[in-house]
């Protein structure tokens, strides 16, 4: 009976503790739920005021940015100062559906003399004196400055940006515009916010409704004089009335007069409600508890009190891995089958124990060989094992693991702790399913402890015991950094251009097929690099390769980032401008040619040219294979149109370089070109051959452009293979001579200009009359000016005629000519020239 007494004491004084503590934390609950109403009432207010300020920012900030476009059209500015309403009309209409879709509903424009000459949401009204109705235009009239604010117009209160307007350098008047404050904006803010809004009047004291969004306007007009006083000074207020949460906003006009108040009425019946309901389910709940705890109690210390003392003994020995102390307990009731199950579970547990310290130093050997960080976890996520490849893989040791279980978390990337924090829970929850269990892998990324990011690939198996409880996890992490940039590179390669690193055909078709299906508008645009053969026939692959990646560039920065630029040729790109018209494409097209054409003024050295055509739609996407083929076609046409003016500046831009590889030879040119049209009358040339000897002369070298600096300027002895190439600008020069017009007559004695009479010249071997009279006359004058000059390349093996190291006399290099007659030269030319040259001598 005592020690019933005992326990029953205990059990009641149990009891009255929970109740109490069930009673104060109901209290507590309740405080928690009215502060956190009160905290939700404050965010609420928050939210719903900031749009306001936001909204009204971004009106200002628009208008002033049309307004500025406004004034940019000189046409419109025109009418405007001309007073032509017609002419004026026939300006703004047009503009009025897009000024319609950015808010702005209110577009006049205002004389000097206080009368509006239009209205472009109301062309109807015009000519009529705001003087007496308005004060804004009165005022950018008197002082001729921009003026943005809140005014009430007849109809609207409306946010307002007036803007002076000059003409010629006089004032002629302004232009308004202006966003309503109307249902609409108010229908914005409730669906942003919540609640019904309203736009009231504040007059002194009281308050009258101009719109709002609710269906009934409630009672909540009559404030008192100190809430009046608040909004006439532009506080906002908050009221309480019931279940209504009421905020008053006051607006302030463009002189600062707080004269409007935007109102928002929130219901919080919803949350008052659900706050009682969630108290009292907390009052019922705690009762609930403290009657079970109280049932519970008298039970467990009843019946098993003094048991159980022993057994906590027994299992506190226990928690100190120490399983040496047996269960000394013998009765045959519940207890004393606990006790021996305890009994026969410590048997077990020490078998167990010994096993596992074999197999954990087997484990060991294998994992400390490992090229891969392999671990061990107990079920409350500390390192039983970890290898020492983790150093390599993550530069933290096996001990800092041990010692901070939560390192790994730690050193997982932000952006995939998700992914490992799900990975861990997969595999807490195979033991619930006998078939489930399995390794589980996932790929995460680790920061190193040198700051380095790696990829791993987890490899982990759950660990449970025989009742299927979760008792760990092992697992394995593989680098795998290597495989995956290796893999990110190839997907890149894979829809990128290698040279120019813009998206490749493959990318291109299949954004073709992806946008053929979209509704929206789509523009293609075709680019093709001009003289881009002729450029890689000249001056080789590498300067076309040049030329293709400017090109890339300028198109790239002409374009926008929504818009995909692809090569798909050798010299063509195609851009395809997703929710785009064929009006905007043009305007993308002029941009990328005024891109072009500043490229060339500041890089003469390396001149892009670039054929476009366009193509679009103007509502939705279409056949986007025929808009392609349009888009081709346009660019042929263009290229064709400019045909002419892109080989005028392939073949400036190659004269130019054959000309700064020749600077040394000053005045060459022009001697050249005054020696062999004296030579070529006395031979009896006719007009035609004269001026096609004129234009030999000037671009004889033309194909030098294509030949290596270090080749040209080089002092020591040329290599056979060096002689080959330098032989190879007179057929450079003639494929460049026939790409242009202007030059193709020429064309042909370019190629023959270092032929011989003798048939030893290159690169026909032709000999005698086979030789056009051109090139013959040109051989001479060429050869007489060259030793004269003795430029970089005389005395060279290969050099027709061979030229002397030293610039010679007239007298000497005369001598050499007279020499080669017969051999080099044309002996009857030879002949001529000597007496054409002897005659000037004093």
């Amino acid at each position: 009976m005592k020690h019933q007494t005992i326990v029953f004491r205990i059990g009641l004084s149990f009891a009255l503790i929970a109740l109490i503590l069930v009673s104060i934390l109901s209290l507590k609950s309740y405080h928690n739920a009215r502060d956190l109403l009160s905290e939700q009432e404050v965010i609420i207010t928050r939210i719903s005021i900031d749009p306001i300020y936001r909204r009204t920012t971004v009106i200002y900030q628009l208008m002033e940015a049309t307004i500025g476009q406004i004034l940019l059209n000189r046409e419109l500015i025109a009418a405007f100062a001309a007073a032509d309403r017609e002419a004026l009309a026939a300006l703004v209409e047009p503009a009025m559906p897009m000024l319609t879709e950015l808010g702005i509903n209110v577009y006049h424009f205002h004389l000097s003399d206080h009368t509006t000459l239009y209205r472009g949401h109301r062309p109807e009204v015009h000519g009529d004196s705001l003087e007496a109705q308005r004060t804004m235009p009165g005022l950018v009239h008197q002082r001729q400055q921009r003026l943005t604010g809140l005014e009430q117009g007849v109809h609207y209160l409306a946010y307002r940006h007036l803007e002076p307007v000059f003409f010629n350098g006089e004032y002629i008047g302004a232009i308004e515009l202006g966003v309503n404050l109307d249902e609409k904006i108010l229908g914005i803010w409730q669906r942003a916010a919540g609640g019904e809004w309203y736009l009231l009047r504040l007059d002194e004291a009281t308050l009258s409704v101009l719109n709002g969004t609710g269906a009934n306007e409630p009672d909540y007009l009559n404030i008192g004089p100190e809430t009046t006083a608040a909004l006439c000074h532009g506080e906002p207020v908050r009221l309480n009335h019931g279940n209504y949460l009421v905020q008053m906003v006051p607006l302030a006009d463009f002189a600062g007069d707080y004269a409007w108040v935007l109102k928002r009425v929130y219901d919080n019946s919803e949350l008052l409600a659900k706050h009682k309901k969630q108290f009292n389910n907390t009052v019922l709940f705690g009762l609930l508890i403290v009657l079970l705890g109280t049932v519970l109690t008298f039970l467990v210390l009843r019946w098993l009190l003094r048991p159980l003392e022993h057994l906590v003994a027994v299992a506190r020995t226990w928690a100190r891995k120490d399983l040496s102390q047996p269960v000394a307990i013998n009765s045959n009731d519940e207890i004393g089958v606990l006790g021996r199950a305890m009994e026969s579970m410590r048997r077990k547990l020490q078998r167990h124990q010994q096993e596992m310290a074999t197999s954990r130093e087997l484990f060991k050997i294998l994992a400390d060989f490992a090229t891969d960080w392999i671990f061990w976890m107990d079920a409350q996520g500390g390192y039983v094992y970890v290898s020492p490849a983790c150093e390599k893989i993550s530069g933290y040791k096996p001990e800092e693991f041990r010692q901070h279980p939560w390192l790994l978390w730690y050193i997982i990337h932000p952006d995939d702790r998700d992914v490992w924090q799900e990975h861990l829970n997969r595999l807490q929850a195979q033991g619930h399913d006998l078939e489930a269990d399995q390794a589980l892998s996932v790929t995460i990324r680790i920061i190193t402890k040198q700051g380095e990011v790696r990829w791993l690939k987890n490899i982990s198996r759950a660990v449970y015991n025989e009742k299927r409880e979760f008792s760990g996890i092992r697992g394995s992490n593989t680098d795998i950094t290597a495989n995956k940039q290796a893999g990110d590179k190839l997907v890149y390669l894979s829809f990128h251009d290698q040279l120019t690193g813009v998206y490749n055909r493959v990318y291109f078709e299949q954004e073709l097929l992806r946008l053929n299906h979209s509704r929206e508008p789509v523009a293609v645009i075709v680019a093709d690099i001009d003289g881009l053969k002729i450029i890689n026939d000249t001056l080789g692959h590498k300067q076309g390769d040049l030329q293709i990646i400017k090109a890339s560039e300028l198109l790239q920065a002409s374009l926008r980032k929504v818009d995909i630029l692809a090569r798909i040729g050798g010299d063509e790109f195609v851009a395809l401008l997703p929710n785009t018209t064929e009006k905007t494409g043009r305007a993308i097209v002029d941009r990328i040619q005024a891109a072009v054409k500043v490229h060339n003024q500041e890089n003469p050295a390396l001149p892009v040219s670039i054929s476009c055509g366009v193509a679009g739609t103007d509502a939705s996407a279409g056949d986007l294979e025929e808009l392609l083929k349009k888009a081709d076609m346009l660019m042929y046409q263009s290229k064709a149109a400019q045909g002419s003016e892109t080989r005028k500046m392939v073949l400036d831009n190659l004269l130019r370089l054959s000309a700064e590889k020749d600077r040394h030879h000053t005045g060459h040119v022009e001697n050249l070109q005054k020696l062999a049209l004296r030579l070529g009358r006395e031979a009896g040339l006719n007009r035609q051959q004269l001026h096609n000897l004129e234009l030999l002369a000037q671009v004889h070298d033309l194909g030098k452009a294509a030949i290596p600096d270090e080749l040209l300027t080089k002092k020591g002895p040329l290599t056979k293979e060096e002689v080959e190439l330098l032989q190879r600008h007179p057929e450079i020069g003639s494929r460049i001579a026939g790409f242009c017009g202007e030059y193709t007559a020429v064309a042909e004695l370019i190629l023959k200009h270092h032929e011989k009479w003798d048939g030893t010249g290159y690169p026909l071997g032709l000999a005698g009359e086979e030789i056009p009279p051109e090139c013959r006359v040109f051989a001479i004058v060429d050869a007489y000016d060259e030793m004269l000059r003795a430029g970089p390349l005389a005395g060279q093996a290969g050099m027709e005629p061979p030229l002397p190291t030293m610039p010679l006399e007239p007298e000497q290099a005369r001598l050499v000519i007279e020499k080669k007659a017969g051999s080099a030269f044309d002996p009857r030319l030879v002949k001529l020239f000597l007496n054409m040259t002897g005659a000037e001598r004093p």
